[in-house]
């Protein structure tokens, strides 16, 4: 029995062993001089690729889920041609303990998510240290200096909407134009410090969302922190030190933090010293007593939100009224021996259509709120910047017309509705008006995305109106004709009944 005892536990050790050997990352070394793109092509996924001390001819390009670590003394360089010295193309890739020598970048991230970029330290880049494109990183323990170009960043996150939250942590910039940077992007940044930048430290910018907190910015030029374009910035315990002026615009005298363009931001026990002063607002930027990341409360919205509503009910209400001879007439076209029922799709569709308008028009609610009580830029309501937001609308709402007109077309082909036909029709038919020119202005707004790359657009009315309320009211008054022609359709004989015998008592 001992004997067998001792057996089964050899038996499990080394099973044991045979799963942690498994389990281990094949590792593979790269001896200096040899080829270490052919290393990175061959090795499978999960693999650790090592860079032995020395110099290791770049560029070098990632496109699998692994891990590139280097020895101390070991480089990678590029001549400043090269768009990168690293490019990872691979989610889940890591890069460690790397140093990069040249490139008019250091490392490139692009497509791509969950990217760890661990200890790695650039120098002598052309433009960028750290570039992130479309795609999110975790940026730890980055050094980036010796910047070459006048317009150089030292880290920068753009045209990643839709993408989880990029981190920028514990990393140090020294020198270049602007040293940590985003656009149209969501990330944190924090325990971070930045030197010696020529024109702002850090940077939110183009309709980002940034916390920034615990960086220490000392000697910049021009702006220590910057949140502009549309962006939402929580600063906090931040120290911003040393900001000398520069000559290139109002928001360059020197300032701790500036807040403009239509951006929203928040400080808390930040510390604020610039030749200039501590903080600055132009061209509607503002501070706001809480996170402009977080729903707030108030009552601003009241009157603006009430007119819309007014607006909405009053063009729907007058175009009803225009609509007695066009729904007579379709009435007339009617066929006496349509089916009363009307196509087995038409039921299906309207309310598929009902539930997705009703989505629509909680979209447009919450952005109402958040521009009108909390007074933070439009960012779209519930999916933000995510998606590409003219493409969707227009698409959206051409489909939303269609809907219209097949109701107009069953009708004309015989559909008979059991409820209030002329009601229903003349509901209808302000709805296609309202709805016919809702696309007619997302058309001028897809337009003007695809000729200026903008991603919001002020289409028709945009540049004299408030967008928030011209589109809240629009696709109000299309919610409610939708609701209210069902409603005439379908439940009018059946509600009229309903009333006149529980409440009047007869019929």
């Amino acid at each position: 029995m001992n004997r067998l005892a001792a057996a089964l536990v050899l038996v499990a050790l080394a099973a044991a062993s045979g799963a942690w050997l498994l389990s281990r990352p094949q590792e593979i070394r790269v001896e200096a001089g040899t080829n270490a793109q052919a290393a990175l092509d061959r090795a499978p996924p999960g693999a650790v690729v090592v860079l032995a001390e020395g110099k290791h001819e770049g560029p070098l390009t990632i496109r699998r889920r692994l891990t590139l670590r280097a020895e101390p003394g070991a480089i990678v360089a590029a001549s400043a041609g090269e768009p990168a010295v690293v490019t990872v193309l691979a989610n889940g890739a890591s890069v460690e303990d790397i140093t990069t020598f040249g490139g008019s970048t250091g490392v490139i991230v692009r497509e791509v998510d969950r990217v760890l970029l661990d200890s790695v330290q650039v120098t002598a880049a052309d433009l960028h240290g750290i570039e992130v494109i479309d795609a999110s990183a975790r940026i730890s323990g980055v050094e980036v200096a010796g910047l070459k170009h006048p317009l150089a960043q030292g880290i920068e996150v753009r045209n990643a909407d839709g993408r989880p939250d990029s981190v920028i942590e514990s990393s140090t910039v020294i020198g270049g134009m602007e040293g940590i940077v985003s656009h149209v992007a969501e990330l944190v940044i924090r325990d971070n410090v930045v030197r010696e930048t020529t024109m702002r430290g850090i940077t939110v910018t183009e309709m980002s969302d940034g916390v920034v907190t615990a960086n220490t910015v000392e000697r910049a030029t021009g702006a220590g922190l910057y949140c502009g374009d549309m962006s939402r910035c929580q600063f906090q315990d931040n120290v911003v030190t040393g900001v000398a002026a520069s000559d290139d615009g109002r928001s360059t005298e020197g300032w701790g933090l500036v807040v403009t363009y239509h951006a929203a931001a928040s400080t808390e026990n930040d510390v604020l010293e610039g030749a200039a002063g501590a903080t600055m607002t132009s061209l509607g930027g503002k501070f706001t007593q809480r996170s402009p990341l977080e729903p707030g409360d108030g009552s601003r919205a009241a009157i603006p939100a009430g007119l819309a509503v007014v607006a909405a009910l009053g063009v729907l209400g007058l175009l009803y009224a225009a609509a007695r001879r066009p729904a007579r007439w379709l009435a007339r076209a009617v066929s006496p021996a349509g089916d009363r029922r009307g196509p087995s799709w038409l039921l299906s569709l309207g309310l598929v259509g009902l539930g997705v308008q009703t989505f629509h028009m909680i979209e447009h609610s919450l952005q109402l709120y958040r521009v009108r009580v909390d007074g933070i830029p439009s960012r779209g309501g519930i999916v933000g910047p995510r998606v590409e937001a003219e493409w969707i609308h227009f698409i959206y709402n051409g489909a939303v017309l269609v809907g219209f007109l097949l109701v107009v077309a069953a009708r004309k082909a015989g559909w008979q509705p059991p409820g209030r036909q002329e009601i229903g029709d003349r509901i209808l038919l302000a709805g296609v008006l309202i709805q016919g020119y809702h696309v007619v202005e997302h058309s001028t707004k897809l337009a003007q995305h695809i000729a200026s790359g903008a991603k919001v657009n002020h289409g028709i009315l945009g540049g004299e109106v408030d967008l928030v309320l011209l589109h809240f009211s629009v696709n109000l008054a299309v919610y409610l004709a939708a609701v209210g022609a069902a409603v005439a359709y379908v439940w009018g004989v059946r509600m009229r009944k309903r009333v006149t015998q529980r409440v009047l008592g007869f019929g």
